[in-house]
């Protein structure tokens, strides 16, 4: 039998419930009139209050709903609503209404769910309970979701078994559940879930991810051991991006002791570098001494971590130390793109960097780190040589090269340091640009 919304509209499509109260209000109006005295009204009598007119109803024949159908439309009922004729609230009737509409957004869809979970009103929770065992695929994994922030202590009891459904995406719907509501066993169970080999890699890995979040310092054990044994390449990756965001305290031994790793050409070693960068706390001192390194792709990978780590900001000195001494173009523009994160540099040594580079892409790489110090406070003189030197070369670059990324970071960098020659000159590009999208970013704001 196919799910129905739950829909106080009959469209041809009716929802099972309001065909149940529709037989219901049938049923009863047979035994009202069964049971009322009669009472006759010739043709010339008036009666003593004028009968109302029909009233329009959304029911159906009876004779169109099946047996079977009378039978689950009965049973559920009577499971919805523990043999109450209550209906739903207001707030409660119209979320659900808003959680059905296919034509909402995924996301408004989402929001109803959560907002139904929250009510403290068995009725909503029923309709969770209906749906997520019946309802259609999509419906069943948002309110899964959903069944995580609900205060009704039942709503769990609906929420586990969710974990082991055949469909993958309310089974990871179900993993987000429990994350809203973690409880002692959650690092535990999840584990469970992440090891078993029979489980789909989409359930795996996103139970890794939410073990690297959940607020449980047993969490970095079950991942790390999970690392340690698992033979995808792909889950890995998971693993790694979910240690990434544990707190150092906990894995900081392990991650030091595979980014020190000695064996040449180590994925996990790079794996486990890159990691670094999703984390929320200062890794600074684990990145900067493998800037020393002779590997320059693991160089690299330090660099693009304290690049993207935005809470990776007392590294300053060690970067521009490594700017000192590395040949590798590539590993150079990381450097570079690392200082944009530094609290505190080196402006005058900065400089002195910037200005001795020859290949483009590094020198504008350095130019943009140079802008965001001026813009916190430059020296007058660095300004004035920034007006002379950097400006012409970062009009050109915008102007004559053919990677619009490159000459994006021209026109945002001029933006940035927003002096009288940068204005003009980003005029300029907006001017002589041949291409529109090129020239409306010179002209913004």
């Amino acid at each position: 039998m196919n799910w129905r919304p739950f829909s106080p509209k009959r469209a041809p499509h009716t929802g099972w419930l309001w065909t149940a109260i529709g037989i219901g209000l049938i049923v009863a109006g047979f035994q009202f009139m069964h049971d009322r005295p009669h009472r006759v009204v010739s043709a010339r009598q008036k009666p003593d209050t004028p009968p109302p007119p029909p009233a329009a109803t959304n029911t159906v024949p009876l004779s169109s709903v099946s047996p079977e159908e009378a039978h689950r439309i009965a049973a559920t009922l009577a499971d919805l609503f523990g043999g109450s004729t209550q209906a739903p609230s207001g707030d409660v009737w119209d979320l659900i209404q808003r959680l059905q509409d296919p034509g909402a957004t995924p996301e408004a869809r989402r929001m109803a769910a959560r907002e139904l979970a929250l009510q403290d009103d068995p009725l909503a929770l029923a309709f969770l309970s209906e749906s997520a065992r019946n309802g259609p695929p999509r419906l069943r994994a948002l309110i899964a979701e959903a069944l995580g922030t609900s205060p009704l202590p039942e709503a769990r009891d609906i929420l586990l078994p969710l974990l082991n459904d055949p469909d993958p995406a309310v089974g990871r719907g179900a993993l987000r559940g429990l994350a809203a509501a973690p409880s002692a066993e959650t690092a535990l169970l999840l584990g469970g879930m992440l090891n078993d080999a029979r489980r789909p890699e989409s359930i795996r890995s996103e139970a890794a991810l939410i073990l690297g979040t959940l607020p449980d310092p047993a969490a970095s054990c079950v991942l790390i051991e999970a690392l340690r044994e698992a033979a995808s390449e792909s889950l890995r990756a998971q693993l790694w991006d979910a240690i990434g965001m544990r707190p150092i305290l906990e894995t900081g031994d392990f991650v030091r002791e595979m980014v020190q790793s000695p064996v040449p050409n180590d994925l996990q070693r790079l794996a486990a570098i890159e990691s670094l960068s999703g984390s929320a706390e200062d890794v600074s001192s684990l990145l900067t001494p493998i800037l020393r390194d002779g590997d320059p792709e693991v160089r690299e990978a330090a660099a693009w971590s304290l690049s993207v780590n935005e809470h990776a900001v007392s590294a300053a000195p060690w970067v521009l130390d490594a700017l000192m001494n590395e040949s590798d173009p590539g590993v150079r523009l990381r450097l570079y793109d690392a200082l944009g994160n530094q609290q505190s540099m080196d402006a005058p040594r900065l400089m002195a960097l910037v200005e001795g580079e020859a290949h483009p892409r590094v020198r504008l790489a350095g130019l943009q780190a140079l802008a965001m110090t001026l813009q916190r406070g430059g020296a007058p003189e660095r300004s004035a040589w920034f007006d002379s030197t950097a400006v012409p070369f970062l009009q050109q670059e915008a102007l004559a090269t053919s990677d619009l990324l490159h000459r994006m970071t021209a026109v945002t960098t001029l933006a940035r340091v927003g002096s009288p020659a940068a204005l003009d000159a980003l005029q300029v590009i907006a001017q002589q640009s041949d291409d529109p999208r090129l020239a409306q970013a010179a002209t913004m704001p």
